[in-house]
């Protein structure tokens, strides 16, 4: 199968539509409203109403969730920093439904958001089909998801989008302030700001540490020490259920089995074994430590942190559109090799896990039969495969020539 532009438009069209579908389909099972916006809503309210004490209390936070969304003996806790609430005080004045609306809306116009920022360094995916990058990002399966459950991973994609333009732009230190704003899901950011200091990135690491020290500042005077460590201790707590039964799972809505990353792979391949916390700190060390010896890259870094974060889920994998777009376009420039040397076998990886991620039905075949888990294997090979994360961190490259593009839409597709 070949890139030709008409190939293109059906296969991006298809996918869009799929999406709509998939909005569509899902709009009547959030309205029981076990979704992941309650939260986040009931976390503003209680904020706005002086219950900021309780913030991470799980039985009050049961209590406010069943009263403001829908009746449930569970509650979706808190996971995020306390910052990460003060944005839904203004929407906790709606109804808990009008409130939702209007999150919906604001998350499309961030995934819209994410296009110019992207696109500039998309020259040869544009180059068959202008509306490609857009339609590539708006049909991506794990962000319809993060929209219908009310997620935040698709304002997390925004700031790694910014965050990567910078670095593009040498604005390292405004580039690391911007990764700080990632802090709302720490898990993933923790890994990346690491790697950054450890390929000796002064001002990056320097911009980041600047903007996690105010955050950490705000989000200790909107608690209180005292509160502030039961945040602490209430991750704990989850993190200790995910190795418990599956009741303590369900009650605390963390389900390895659904978790695309080492945490979940290993888990679910070592049978919830007690050894099994052991196998996965120490591939995802040996994972870390891989990358840390590789050259800078924002791309490598993310799927590293997404990979050895311990909690992720599919909706999360709206951050593979950064690292995607850009291989994918990446892709379309490299030039067949020969079949026998070592570069060939790893651009035939580096395609199919690419095709892989990006193939909806591929992805929806794997969350019928609840494993989504298996999605970090892709995830895990292009990491490794793939040698072209650092060609992805210098300036944009410039624009295919018009009589070039024949050849370009000729490439091997990678979908």
């Amino acid at each position: 199968m070949y890139f030709t532009p008409k190939r293109l438009k059906l296969y991006l069209i298809g996918l869009l539509v799929l999406q709509v579908c998939t909005l569509i389909a899902g709009i009547w099972p959030v309205r029981g409203g076990y979704i992941d916006f309650r939260s986040f809503y009931t976390a503003g309210y209680m904020l706005r109403t002086g219950h900021a004490s309780q913030l991470y209390d799980y039985s009050a936070e049961q209590i406010f969730q069943s009263a403001l969304a829908s009746a449930d003996p569970r509650a979706l806790p808190l996971m995020s920093p306390p910052f990460t609430a003060l944005p839904f005080v203004a929407l906790s004045v709606l109804s808990f439904w009008h409130a939702y609306i209007v999150f919906a809306v604001i998350n499309l116009l961030l995934l819209v958001a994410c296009i110019p920022l992207l696109k500039p360094f998309l020259t040869a995916l544009s180059a068959p089909w202008n509306s490609a990058p857009a339609l590539l990002i708006l049909s991506f399966l794990p962000a319809g998801i993060a929209l219908l459950m009310g997620q935040l991973s698709i304002l997390l994609l925004l700031i790694y989008c910014a965050c990567f333009v910078a670095l593009r732009r040498d604005r390292n230190f405004l580039a690391g302030l911007i990764l700080s704003l990632g802090l709302m899901k720490f898990q993933i950011v923790l890994p990346i700001a690491a790697l950054f200091l450890l390929w000796r990135q002064w001002r990056f690491f320097a911009g980041f540490l600047t903007g996690g020290t105010l955050l950490t500042a705000i989000s200790l005077r909107m608690l209180g020490v005292s509160a502030f460590t039961s945040y602490l201790h209430s991750l704990f707590a989850m993190t200790r259920a995910v190795h418990a039964d599956r009741y303590l799972q369900l009650h605390f809505a963390i389900l390895p089995n659904q978790m695309p990353n080492l945490y979940g792979l290993l888990f679910i391949l070592a049978r919830g074994a007690a050894w099994s916390h052991i196998l996965i700190l120490a591939v995802s060390l040996v994972l870390f430590i891989w990358t840390a010896r590789q050259r800078p890259s924002l791309p490598l870094a993310l799927l590293t942190g997404m990979l050895v974060s311990y909690h992720l889920f599919f909706y999360d994998l709206t951050l593979l559109l950064l690292p995607l777009s850009l291989l994918a376009d990446h892709l379309l420039r490299t030039p067949a090799t020969d079949p026998a040397q070592p570069t060939s076998r790893r651009l035939l990886i580096t395609q199919i896990c690419v095709g892989a991620l990006l193939l909806a039905p591929f992805i929806r075949l794997l969350i019928a039969n609840d494993v989504t888990c298996l999605l970090a294997l892709p995830i895990l090979a292009l990491v490794v495969a793939s040698p072209w994360w650092p060609s992805l961190h210098g300036p944009p490259s410039p624009a295919p020539l018009a009589e070039s593009s024949a050849q370009l839409v000729a490439t091997p597709a990678t979908t």
